[in-house]
């Protein structure tokens, strides 16, 4: 039975979906433990021309069973890369392919991300990771049907509106562990007893 509370993190860790990066893809690290979640993708910001050739090696890890989630992936302004949409719509495609959820990275791009949801019309759901909006554009997601994963840095009033069955914690890059971030959200929902847990979606 699985166990997954902290859905994102770039710190290996019992119930957390470690990211691989872009260089343990390629070559597994000698202290790899085959008993880690993970998560596989190419961020934005790793993508360069030579993009499809990591993205062979983001196929064959998808196929394992440890291997939890696609991505990050997704589209970010603040960069420049020509490769982004191709990109993305690969991990959308491997996604359903695979029959795992997508964990979205999106700066500046939100109504974008919408437009393509809506085009592919996925089964996987698709998580806003590391959500900071305000709760009018977390009311516009959660319309659309994707799940918002909060970790150290939020907006309170987000975090008041999001459904527990739609709410994901994660760690990122933080230092806080997932329990401390958990607190925080707890106490802003004034809840005890609602289950942050996401093992199912993880199946």
């Amino acid at each position: 039975m699985i166990h997954i509370l902290d859905i994102h993190s770039h710190k290996p860790g019992e119930g957390a979906i470690y990211n691989l990066t872009i260089e343990e893809l390629r070559v597994p690290p000698p202290y790899f433990n085959q008993k880690q979640w993970l998560s596989v993708g190419l961020h934005p910001w790793s993508l360069t021309e030579e993009w499809r050739k990591d993205f062979l090696h983001v196929r064959k890890w998808a196929l394992l069973s440890q291997v939890k989630a696609i991505g990050e992936s997704g589209l970010d302004k603040i960069i420049k890369s020509p490769y982004q949409h191709e990109a993305f719509f690969a991990h959308v495609k491997l996604s359903e392919e695979v029959g795992k959820p997508l964990v979205i990275h999106c700066v500046k791009a939100v109504d974008e991300i919408i437009k393509i949801h809506k085009l592919f019309g996925p089964k996987q759901p698709w998580i806003f990771h590391g959500f900071r909006g305000k709760p009018q554009q977390a009311e516009q997601l959660l319309k659309e049907g994707f799940y918002l994963s909060f970790g150290e840095h939020f907006n309170s009033d987000s975090v008041q509106i999001c459904p527990a069955d739609k709410l994901c914690l994660e760690t990122d890059e933080s230092c806080l562990s997932i329990k401390e971030i958990e607190n925080r959200i707890r106490k802003v929902r004034k809840s005890e007893s609602e289950s942050f847990s996401k093992d199912l979606l993880f199946q």
